[in-house]
């Protein structure tokens, strides 16, 4: 067989029954490449999860099995599954909780070869988040032609490369925590968090990840450290036939977005050129805690605009690329004129909830609400 240009990690503790799914998965991948499969379990796992890795036929090439000793968590697991790219120059990093597509091997080969040698994009990711995790509100993005757009956040099914993963523990040497650079979520994320480090990384080096349009891994919603049940807002649709992918290098893309899910500044920018001479913050949804520009796009109320626009496109980065107006409920303004009011985040989300989905009516809300405290709690 063919060697391919990476390797899988997987990561594992005490999931058994989520790990048996990612397998199930695993060994429906379509190809006829070599891939070293590396499983790692932290903490000695528990019998049934060692178990089902020892006895786990992987079809396509070497299984590796570390059983660590003693306990790494999840950030330090996380990083040394990174650190696998010394050995393997590529890698494929998969948590116990995930089911990937049988397409996958396509997406992560051609990710590698063309972004090795773009220093802008860090890493690349297998999901295609549908909701944004700091408001709750649905995440779309402009669809620009390509398979692929550019994040700033790190998501499940991390495609790491060796040169940029150096690059990631330089930076980690000098490392301090500035939560004022963070959206107010990420702030309160504990130092376990793997993700928090690696957010602000991004935030402070101007980078960012890769996605697809259409997810080739989904999240199984499994409890875990962070996560005291099970969930399923994360479930996406992945990849379920074989395409033939068209991905734009990071110039040519115009579906770029920030740590705050917010559409890229300097990009809306060169898109509109209202706004070039203005250095502003891109803050639709809210979720900035402070401003480190002289001006502010958002939908919070303002003192004084100085440019406003509609709001009525999906999604909202259109109405300012695409100048729609009339309208004024996107506004360009000083930051010191944004005036920030406590209860906007729920203001948004029920904007969310009510606008962007049929309309309903508060009675309609209600009676759906004890629907599902019945159905939850029996009650």
């Amino acid at each position: 067989m063919r060697k391919s240009n990476f390797a899988i990690v997987i990561t594992a503790y005490n999931r058994a029954n989520a790990l048996q799914n990612l397998f199930l998965s695993l060994n429906k991948i379509e190809t006829d490449l070599d891939i070293p499969l590396v499983i790692s379990i932290d903490n000695k796992g528990t019998p049934e999860v060692v178990q089902l890795v020892e006895k786990f036929e992987w079809n396509h090439g070497e299984k590796k099995i570390i059983v660590h000793s003693e306990k790494l968590g999840l950030r330090s697991h996380f990083i040394w599954a990174g650190d696998q790219t010394f050995e393997y120059e590529n890698v494929l990093f998969l948590e116990d909780d995930l089911y990937v597509s049988p397409f996958v091997v396509d997406f992560v080969q051609q990710v590698i070869e063309k972004y090795k040698n773009d220093d802008r994009v860090t890493a690349g990711s297998l999901y295609n988040p549908l909701l944004c995790e700091f408001d709750k509100c649905k995440f779309f993005q402009i669809e620009d032609g390509y398979d692929n757009y550019f994040l700033a956040h790190p998501y499940w099914g991390n495609i790491w490369m060796k040169d940029k993963w150096i690059q990631f523990k330089k930076w980690m040497e000098t490392y301090q925590e500035k939560p004022e650079i963070l959206p107010r979520n990420v702030q309160r994320w504990n130092d376990t968090s793997f993700k928090k480090l690696y957010v602000q990384y991004l935030a402070e080096t101007d980078r960012f990840v890769v996605y697809p349009r259409v997810s080739y891994v989904t999240n199984m919603g499994e409890m875990g450290l962070h996560s005291a049940s099970q969930f399923r807002q994360f479930q996406t649709s992945f990849q379920r036939g074989k395409r033939a992918l068209c991905f734009s290098n990071f110039d040519e893309s115009k579906s770029i977005y920030d740590v705050f899910f917010e559409y890229y500044a300097p990009l809306a920018k060169r898109l509109n050129i209202q706004l070039k001479d203005y250095d502003f913050t891109m803050d639709l949804r809210g979720n900035h805690t402070t401003y480190h520009t002289e001006y502010v796009l958002t939908q919070r109320p303002v003192k004084a605009a100085i440019l406003t626009f509609s709001n009525e496109f999906r999604p909202l980065e259109c109405n300012v690329i695409e100048n729609i107006v009339p309208g004024d409920d996107i506004r360009l303004a000083k930051s010191e004129d944004v005036i920030r009011e406590k209860k906007y985040a729920r203001i948004k989300f029920a904007d969310d909830v009510f606008n962007a989905n049929y309309r309903v009516g508060i009675k309609e809300v209600l009676s759906c609400l004890r629907l599902v405290v019945r159905q939850r709690f029996g009650k």
